[in-house]
């Protein structure tokens, strides 16, 4: 397939992309081209709290796109707004009440950005943010409209390089107590964490793990990592998020923060998923009830003891974004 280096979409010529439902879904970065997977899902179909979830249920056809190491840069097609996170901090909770926004497409930790980040390849920086403004032109084709990314939370360890692709792009940080996220972290903890494979290990040496770490070692590092790398690209467009003031934040702060005022009836809706548990899986919708307290009383002596770490990190944060 043909790869147009001109501007905005036209870098999509020669493909048959005559829907305009097709969503990237997977990366892969090789020496000299990426190849994107793109599959065919309707947009008003992702009402899962991640679109993993909602491309496992489509069965729609696929295609590949490939792009070249050496293409332009592009500008177009950014998006409307950034949700970083800790984890386990009320991100989901976010992401699902912004759907409530008409006309405004969320698209939940993206298998194909996490794929773009890691496992590390031989592209230059640069490269690589024209490669995630690309993937960003596709997503931007399917939303065909404003969209918002809700990452992963460790790709947060790349916010300097979202700042760089995505300039004028605002951007939250979703947070919580350190020792709440980590007894919800050390309880389930997600592969990318705590899986021997090459990716986690990849993952891990990003914010600074050692083979000899106890689980709650390593979390405090990511933890502290993740809001140092937040804090060094700045306060410029961006906003913290604290867990203690959701769900109000949302439609008070997060969506008047990326462009959006939601009206009475959209208020409504949000004010209504609030009170429901964001990642419940689609049509299994149960009520929310906080276990805030619960986690604190379940943390271990060894996340109590090297919470500090952590704390002083989001403290230093939130100085930073005071400024």
């Amino acid at each position: 397939m043909a790869v147009d280096a001109s501007p905005a979409m036209g870098f999509l010529r020669g493909m048959s992309l005559q829907s305009p439902a097709w969503l990237p879904t997977r990366v892969a970065v090789q020496p000299d081209k990426a190849y994107v997977l793109l599959q065919d899902v309707a947009r008003n179909d992702l009402r899962d709290p991640f679109l993993q979830q909602t491309v496992m249920r489509s069965s729609g056809p696929e295609e590949v796109l490939e792009i070249a190491r050496d293409e332009a840069a592009a500008g177009a097609g950014v998006p409307a707004g950034i949700i970083f996170h800790v984890g386990r901090c009320g991100s989901t909770l976010v992401s699902q009440t912004l759907k409530q926004i008409d006309g405004l497409n969320v698209y939940a930790e993206p298998l194909a950005i996490n794929e773009l980040l890691v496992p590390a390849s031989t592209w230059s920086r640069a490269e690589s943010i024209v490669l995630l403004r690309r993937v960003a032109q596709l997503f931007a084709r399917h939303a065909a409209g404003p969209y918002v990314w809700k990452l992963t939370s460790w790709n947060a360890l790349f916010a300097s390089l979202f700042a760089e692709a995505f300039p004028n792009t605002p951007w939250v940080f979703c947070v919580r107590d350190p020792v709440e996220v980590g007894v919800s972290v050390l309880r389930d903890a997600p592969a990318w964490f705590a899986a021997a494979d090459p990716r986690a290990l990849t993952i891990a040496r990003l914010y600074g793990a050692t083979a000899g770490d106890k689980p709650e070692a390593r979390f405090l590092k990511l933890f502290a990592a993740l809001c140092g790398a937040v804090a060094d690209i700045g306060p410029n467009r961006g906003q913290l998020v604290d867990y203690i003031d959701l769900p109000n934040a949302i439609w008070n702060g997060v969506a008047p923060h990326f462009g959006f005022e939601p009206t009475d009836a959209e208020r409504e809706r949000m004010s209504d998923l609030a009170k429901t548990y964001a990642k419940a899986p689609l049509g299994q919708s149960r009520p929310f009830y906080s276990d805030a307290a619960a986690k604190r009383g379940e943390a271990t002596t060894e996340l109590r003891a090297g919470a500090e770490i952590a704390a002083d990190a989001l403290t230093h944060l939130r100085g930073v974004m005071l400024r």
